[in-house]
């Protein structure tokens, strides 16, 4: 189920104008996500690709695919596909040789 909501303040001074509309939907959570899993790769990238969950009640908007070049970093997105539910790969170019890089979606 999705909720559509609109916000406005007040205080001693008067009242703001509505802010635009905010959506927010329950239902279960997704189920968990494999991990990433090769397909090809050279020196320098390397392409991922992922499954979407098995199941949910909710509708997927995309997948986020985050990095770490395994050096105790951060990960860091190196692809946002949060309005591309249908893309389900992504090729990362730039790495350096010798890293031990660690994917999560």
């Amino acid at each position: 189920m999705t909720y559509r909501f609109i916000s406005r303040s007040y205080n001693n001074i008067g009242s703001s104008a509505y802010s635009s509309y905010g959506y927010i939907a329950f239902g279960d959570v997704p189920a968990s996500l494999s991990s990433p899993t090769i397909v090809t790769s050279t020196e320098t990238s390397i392409k991922m690709t992922w499954a979407a969950p098995m199941y949910s009640n909710l509708t997927i908007k995309g997948y986020i695919l985050n990095m770490d070049d395994g050096t105790d970093t951060i990960p860091v997105p190196v692809y946002n596909g949060a309005t591309r539910p249908d893309i389900l790969s992504y090729q990362v170019g730039n790495l350096k040789t010798g890293l031990p890089y660690r994917f999560t979606v």
